[in-house]
């Protein structure tokens, strides 16, 4: 009979009912003979099913019983969680239509057109978890969507793969028998879980079971970490994914804290931090499933394997290499006394070297605020010009700013990885790996101004001495410490408190000598430590591996004290101080005005005067291109080494005060 003719049959519709309601009720009294010969059941009478038929005609509301010749599955879903909500008269809950659609037209579950077929399960799980807002009301804890299913690994080899053996609703949770996971009757319950993934993963599964892991969670153990911990639920990433690589290792520092901030410490953690995977994580030390107590011999980081491990990533590890302590605590005097110590005496000397110059530069600028002979603000073009500095060391000079600022701005983001400053840096940069490599070219770009530098001096001494070594060595024009340099300080003290006068200058001053010899000692302490950590299978060969814990303490403070001293303290002699700000350009126009240069340099100009070699170091004014040049470098190398400073001072005092 046509379904308008049906429909016909039926009385007319009261106010505000609906027509599709009706419809549907009125199917339902309607059988298809061949789609329900193609179904499940059949091959059964109709009587079979509804037994609770006495008369005819039969009452409208009949009643089947699926107990009949489905008890055993009846029973589980008497017990399941859905079976309990119906109770409560909850919309979620689920009966057997709701699953297989309607029983005269039930296929088996082979059927690929059964809504319990693998393909189209989650479809039929999804039409009441999809909602995870709806479903929550109902069970709080839930968390499943059918988003969230689709965008894993079991969703996307079903989906995209066709994979029907992938891993579906029910081959986690039951079919007729689900329960919460706080249910130990639950497959996904702790006590199961291993098990119920072991279903699929059967050799992973007997790995698990055999680690350090598994055997706390035979013993009992409620915390130790199972299958949901490091791949979560239903979200399952690929391992070889970015996310997972980076995700796993947050999830084991979730119970190895004492581990999880050593590991933050060094290269390898910074790098993870800053979201690079090409990089060790736990797992690539420690591997995944079977992880193993060091004592274990099976252990991959037992004395035994451990240059094996290691040579994974470094294929020319040796014994030295391996002796690297990848978890090391530098305030450990007792386990670690060499790192430790080397760890306290960077650090004093960053503090005190810090602190004495900037009460240094405080007082300096205190006392200028109140100096009446102070009357050049900046250079200016008046009057006649003394060449101070040549072509090659302002080249010198420059190359020494690109390199340091270079290396600064590609250093600090992995010194402080775990900042939001750090990683936008370094994405601005790049990404950790071009950040790396420009890094390493600066580091070249300081040899070859060391080289250049160390020449200069070579061809002065064999060419251009003039005197006896000594007497050049601590000439007016040495860069060496004399005592003339220890008694200018002392005058210098003086005059900061009003107890003297101001010294008279010769062509170089203490603090730059300091500034001098500093980047003496910066260069060969991080280029040495540099080298270290850059090559460090070739030092491993004659150094043993805790020496790159040494390299790695070293390199990180020197760099910060290096970077401290130059932005702060530099910075303020050669620019802020008054009778400078905002900069002076004489290291890059190499010229200053006669009048500023007897002011400043008085021992040195009047030494000029009196040999008569005043006009012999004249010149002309520095070209207007010049000027402005000098001072677009000047001025981005001033925000650029501000901005890190401030940065790097910034995040310091939050670790040390919270």
């Amino acid at each position: 009979m046509p379904a308008g003719d049906r429909l016909a049959m039926v009385k007319p519709l009261k106010p505000g009912e609906r027509r599709l309601e009706t419809q549907a009720y009125v199917e339902r009294l309607y059988l298809n003979p061949e789609a329900y010969q193609q179904s499940a059941h059949g091959t059964k009478r109709c009587d079979e099913c509804h037994s609770d038929i006495t008369t005819l005609p039969h009452q409208l509301d009949l009643k089947v019983d699926c107990r009949q010749c489905h008890g055993e599955i009846v029973e589980q879903f008497e017990q399941s969680s859905h079976r309990r909500f119906m109770s409560l008269g909850e919309s979620l809950a689920s009966a057997c239509e709701h699953c297989h659609s309607n029983i005269h037209y039930t296929l088996v579950k082979e059927n690929g057109k059964s809504p319990v077929y693998p393909a189209n399960l989650i479809r039929t799980c999804a039409k009441c978890h999809s909602d995870m807002q709806k479903a929550k009301e109902v069970v709080p804890d839930k968390t499943m969507s059918l988003q969230s299913y689709l965008s894993c690994v079991h969703g996307q080899g079903l989906i995209r793969h066709g994979l029907i053996v992938a891993a579906v609703c029910n081959d986690c949770h039951g079919s007729h028998n689900i329960q919460p996971a706080s249910d130990e009757r639950s497959m996904v319950n702790r006590k199961n879980l291993v098990a119920t993934c072991g279903t699929c993963h059967q050799g992973i599964a007997v790995v698990y079971e055999k680690s350090i892991h598994g055997q706390l969670l035979a013993q009992g153990n409620p915390d130790v970490p199972m299958c949901t911990s490091c791949h979560t639920n239903h979200p399952i990433a690929p391992v070889e994914t970015e996310g997972f690589k980076l995700g796993i290792v947050k999830e084991c520092g979730g119970c190895h804290e004492e581990h999880d901030e050593s590991f933050e410490r060094s290269y390898h953690g910074k790098v993870t931090s800053l979201g690079g995977t090409a990089t060790a994580r736990c797992s690539d030390c420690h591997h995944y499933h079977d992880i193993l107590p060091k004592s274990d011999p099976h252990s991959s980081i037992a004395s035994g394997n451990l240059i094996t491990t290691c040579q994974r990533c470094h294929p020319k590890a040796n014994k030295n290499f391996a002796e690297y302590v990848p978890h090391i605590d530098y305030r450990d005097r007792t386990n670690y006394p060499v790192v430790f110590y080397t760890w306290l005496f960077m650090t004093v000397l960053l503090v005190g070297t810090l602190v004495f110059f900037t009460i240094h530069s405080i007082l300096w600028f205190i006392r200028s605020l109140f100096d009446k002979d102070l009357r050049h603000q900046v250079a200016t073009s008046q009057g006649r010009h003394i060449m101070r500095f040549r072509l090659f060391h302002r080249m010198t000079h420059g190359l020494i700013i690109v390199s340091f600022l270079g290396l600064a701005a590609t250093g600090f983001p992995l010194k402080y990885s775990y900042t939001n400053w750090a990683q936008k840096l370094m994405a601005f940069l790049g990404g950790y790996q071009v950040a790396g490599t420009l890094h390493r070219f600066f580091a070249i770009l300081t040899l070859v101004y060391v080289v250049m530098h160390v020449g200069y001096i070579v061809y002065y001494i064999r060419v251009k001495r003039r005197q006896p070594l000594l007497k050049f060595l601590f000439g007016h024009e040495s860069m060496v410490l004399r005592l003339k340099d220890i008694k200018d300080f002392w005058m210098h003290v003086k005059w900061f408190f009003w107890l003297g006068p101001k010294p008279r200058w010769d062509r170089w001053t203490y603090w730059e000598k300091f500034d001098y010899w500093g980047e003496f000692w910066g260069v060969t302490v991080i280029g040495l430590s540099g080298l270290m950590l850059w090559f460090p299978t070739m030092f491993s060969i004659f150094l043993p591996g805790w020496m790159f814990n040494v390299a790695t303490v070293v390199h990180s403070i020197e760099a910060l004290l290096a970077a401290g001293v130059i932005f702060t303290v530099h910075f303020f002699n050669a620019h802020f101080r008054p009778g400078k700000f905002p900069m002076d350009p004489v290291i890059f126009t190499g010229r200053i005005t006669e009048e500023e240069f007897a002011e400043e340099r008085p021992e040195e100009y009047q030494r000029l005067v009196d040999e008569g070699r005043v006009e012999e170091n004249l010149t002309d004014v520095a070209p207007r291109w010049l000027g402005i040049l000098a001072r677009v470098v000047g001025f981005t190398a001033l925000l650029i080494g501000l901005f890190l400073i401030v940065a790097a001072l910034a995040t310091e005092f939050r670790n040390i005060f919270g």
